[in-house]
């Protein structure tokens, strides 16, 4: 700028920050996490029309030994000697990877390509076998150089897939403008493209790019981490209109007004399809400075965390006017838009402001304007609207954490700084070219080059203005592309709106454009990937239908294409939809569910596809694999029959007896009715039943069935079975049994011993006889004496039969051994499975007494003993005679 130039841009200063790192920064990215920077250089690279023309070669590490740029191998080994050789009207210059450290000066109709290997790799020959992300050209200057690369009255110049950084412009006059590029007196026939500008200053204007004059058309550059007094990232002046298209401006830091770009003297640039994320300034305007009649347009941008004392995203004065269609506005502080002035004015036109701390449009009369319907009410605006953007960066699905480790600067050559977060399972360098917020509360963003597991390596020192990242500080990767919900979607006009978005993707995506750099793009997923609905018989009709649900989990609505839902493949015919899914677009976030059957006609596996054609850009083809298996039923039963033998017409039913119906075949078996039939079916019952309506090949459904004749002899029924078996449909399990009735006849029914010495010990055995006179088998179950002289009596013998045939019997003989003088009693009793009669008692007596001996030598005891009187009259009454033997007889031992 001329020095009345540089006063103008003075007038709007503010007192620098004394920091001499204050250039050591990075930027925020608009990028997702696990993407390369570079790779959107490649994924956005601007066509050139070139390849047809001759080339001269450029490659630092060409082994010559002739250098005249003739082919790689003969390459010139700086960029300057390229294009001093280059014929303007016929040949390119193409430079192979590597850092090159010269100035470089752009000659009119001299196209310079970068992104070869060159001699060491493949030796391109056509232009678009070149890859800018692998093979990076970087113009290295390490702070020796003014301006990397000047335009000077040039036209039809073009700096293709190069990296500039480490400018230093710090000389006398204009070598204090322009660390990066500068620009002056070229006109639109001029191209930037697909460049990196990154850690770039100028003590003056314009710390990655100066323009005088000037009004190239800048395309698919990063612009990024750059310092200058006035327009940290780019400085136009004196009617310089350039256009910039899909740029990101991000983390450059002004120490006067404009943190990433400051227009002034009637300079009018255009930016469309540009971020302005994490710039700052201690002046007016963090991210965009309009001053002296610049008027700016900027549409389908978007404005976040950017801060300065006023103006965080855009601050305007004097005479200079900015129209604003279909942009961000979001977390920019100290107000996201301001003018200064009566003479400057915003047209603000489908845009979204949001979640800006200090308010969203601050007018001339110094009222804050916040939210759509008081913008909407200022005249000219109109189309605003109200709500979160939903950025991924704010979303559960962040990449956030805090420092677990005090951040480490490497110091002003290596200008590097190395982060930790132990806590962390990043997969190494998924970060590598996309940015990081390391101090989150302050906003300002770093540039990734490098990461592991657990360590982040960033460009800058972190540690110092303005991040001031620590131990303990919170840190979110950087992602601005909108998630579901975005009030982004479908709200922006396509009055003006660019065809495609940052990332490529057309516009739009859903029913109208999008606001901001990205459009919403649809993601369909379906779950389950694959359905498989197993065996299914061939008579058995569709099965039952399972669901696959579709879901679009991006933000902007997918819209089904072609039929939306189909079944292709060999054996389409084998499944069906069943509920007929719409095909109205489906939301972001939202999902629709599909019934699919599957009805084989034929034998053996089958397959198919579900396939759902939508406007998702990676995936407009989804597919679920369907499967299923072409089956027969095969009913059996084990046993094939049910025998209950003979069964007591008076003891209710039977033990149960148990049939397993099992499928023998290869599928499903579906059971209708399982039911007793026949003449007798009154006779047998169902039990239990484990209930299985469809039984899976291989398995099995129990059934137990008992018997409860009603009269005696022979009864028959049938378990019948219906199923979907298409060879037996109804399956006869037959069951018999008898009725019978068991009788139990005990004779004698008592049994005496009569008088049974006490010392002689057991009587003479007497027999009871344990006869079946019924016409079913006969189960003894016990004999046993029981009763009060129970232990005086015993079985002495038993033939034992526990089973009694009709007619047949069993014997049993008692003793009686008396313990004690007198009478004795018990019973024999026998217990059986007759129902009627189940215990029968046989009576047991005797008598106990002592013998004449025992009576004498008693008797003789006493009177030997002289014993009084008293104890020889035992029945007391006053005479000792025969009634006192009997007395003594009776009263036992």
């Amino acid at each position: 700028m001329v020095e009345t130039q540089d006063n103008e841009f003075q007038s709007h200063h503010v007192e620098p920050v004394a920091s001499a790192t204050l250039w050591e920064s990075s930027a925020m990215s608009p990028v997702r996490p696990r993407s390369c920077l570079l790779t959107l250089f490649s994924a956005a690279l601007i066509a050139s029309g070139g390849g047809a023309a001759a080339q001269v070669f450029v490659d630092l590490n060409a082994p010559g030994p002739v250098h005249d740029g003739s082919s790689w191998a003969s390459a010139f080994l700086t960029v300057q000697e390229g294009i001093d050789a280059a014929d303007p009207l016929d040949q390119e210059v193409w430079v192979a990877d590597g850092t090159y450290t010269d100035a470089v000066t752009l000659a009119s109709g001299v196209h310079v390509y970068g992104g070869f290997t060159g001699s060491s790799g493949l030796e391109e020959t056509q232009l678009s076998e070149r890859d800018v992300a692998a093979n990076p050209v970087i113009l290295d200057a390490d702070q020796l150089l003014d301006h990397i690369v000047t335009l000077d009255g040039v036209v039809d110049s073009r700096l293709d897939g190069f990296t500039l950084t480490d400018a230093l412009a710090d000389g006398a006059s204009q070598e204090t403008n322009g660390g990066g590029l500068f620009i002056v007196d070229s006109g639109e026939t001029n191209v930037i493209a697909n460049c990196l500008l990154f850690a770039n200053q100028a003590t003056d204007d314009g710390g990655a790019i100066y323009m005088s004059n000037s009004s190239p058309e800048v395309v698919a550059c990063r612009i990024v981490s750059n310092t200058a007094d006035v327009g940290g990232g780019v400085a136009l002046d004196a009617g310089s209109s350039p256009a910039f298209r899909d740029c990101v401006f991000a983390g450059n830091f002004g120490n006067a007004p404009g943190g990433a770009v400051a227009a002034a003297n009637g300079s009018n640039a255009t930016f469309v399809n540009c971020l302005f994320a994490g710039n700052m300034t201690v002046g007016q305007g963090g991210a965009v400075l309009a001053v002296l009649g610049s008027d700016l347009t900027f549409t389908n941008c978007t404005f976040r965390g950017n801060r300065s004392i006023e103006g965080g995203a855009i601050w305007a004065d004097t005479e200079s006017d900015c129209l604003l269609v279909n942009s961000i506005f979001e977390d920019n502080v100290s107000g996201a838009i301001s003018e200064n002035s009566g003479d400057s004015d915003f047209t603000v036109t489908n845009c979204l402001f949001f979640d800006n701390p200090d308010g969203d449009f601050f007018d001339e009369n110094a009222v804050f304007r916040n939210g759509a319907l008081v913008i909407n009410f200022v005249a000219g605006n109109s189309g605003n609207v109200d709500g979160d953007p939903r950025h991924a960066m704010d979303g559960p699905n962040r990449v956030a954490g805090t420092w677990t480790s005090l951040p480490l600067y490497g110091g002003p050559v290596l200008n590097r700084s190395l982060l930790t977060d132990a806590s962390a399972e990043f997969t190494p360098n998924e970060f590598a070219g996309s940015y990081i917020i390391p101090n989150a509360p302050n906003r300002f963003a770093a540039l990734i080059e490098s990461n592991t597991s657990t360590e982040i390596v960033t460009v800058g020192n972190v540690t110092n203005v303005p991040w001031f990242a620590t131990t303990g500080s919170p840190y979110v990767i950087v992602d601005l592309h909108p998630e579901a919900g975005t009030a982004a979607a479908d709200t922006g006009t396509a009055a003006g709106a660019p065809a495609t978005d940052l990332d490529g993707v057309a516009r739009p995506q859903g029913i109208g454009f999008d606001i901001g750099v990205y459009e919403s793009v649809s993601r369909v997923e379906g779950a389950p990937a694959a359905v498989d609905f197993g065996p299914q018989g061939l008579t058995s009709g569709p099965s039952a239908p399972l669901t696959v649900t579709i879901t679009n989990t991006g933000a902007g609505a997918a819209l089904f294409t072609g039929a939306g839902f189909a079944i292709t493949g060999a054996d389409a015919s084998s499944f069906a939809i069943t509920n007929a899914p719409a095909t109205t677009p489906l939301t972001g976030g939202a999902s629709r569910e599909v019934a699919i059957v599957f009805d084989p006609s034929t034998l053996g596996a089958k397959s198919a596809t579900l396939e759902v054609t939508t406007d998702d850009l990676v995936n407009p083809t989804l597919i679920i694999a369907l499967s299923g298996l072409g089956g027969e039923q095969d009913i059996d039963a084990a046993p094939a029959s049910l025998s209950f033998g003979g069964q007591d017409i008076d003891g209710g039913s039977s033990v149960p007896l148990a049939v397993a119906i099992s499928n023998i075949g290869t599928a499903p078996l579906a059971i209708a009715s399982v039911t007793v039939t026949g003449a007798d079916a009154s006779d047998f019952a169902i039990s239990a039943d484990t209930g299985e309506t469809t039984v899976a090949p291989g398995a099995s459904r129990e059934v137990q069935v008992v018997f409860d004749p009603s009269a005696l002899g022979p009864s028959t029924a049938a378990l019948t079975v219906t199923s979907d078996d298409p060879d037996e449909p109804t399956l006869v399990i037959p069951l018999d049994g008898a009725g019978t009735d068991q009788n139990i006849t005990v004779a004698p029914a008592s049994l005496s011993f009569g008088d049974q010495a006490i010392s002689a010990g057991a009587s003479a055995a007497q027999a009871v006889t344990i006869s079946n006179t019924g016409t079913a088998d006969l189960t003894i179950a016990s004999v046993t004496v029981t009763g009060t002289g129970a232990s005086e009596f015993a079985v002495s013998a038993d033939t034992g039969e526990a089973t009694l045939a009709p007619g047949a019997s069993r014997e049993v003989q008692v003793v009686f051994d008396p313990e004690n003088s007198g009478a004795r009693a018990a019973s024999l009793d026998i217990a059986s499975d007759d129902a009627d009669e189940p215990l029968v008692s046989v009576a047991l007596d005797g008598s106990g007494f002592r013998s004449l001996e025992e009576l004498v030598d008693r008797l003789l005891g006493l009177i030997t003993s002289a014993a009084p009187f008293s104890e020889l009259d035992l029945n007391t009454d006053g005479v000792f005679d025969a009634a006192d033997v009997v007395t003594e007889v009776n009263s036992g031992p």
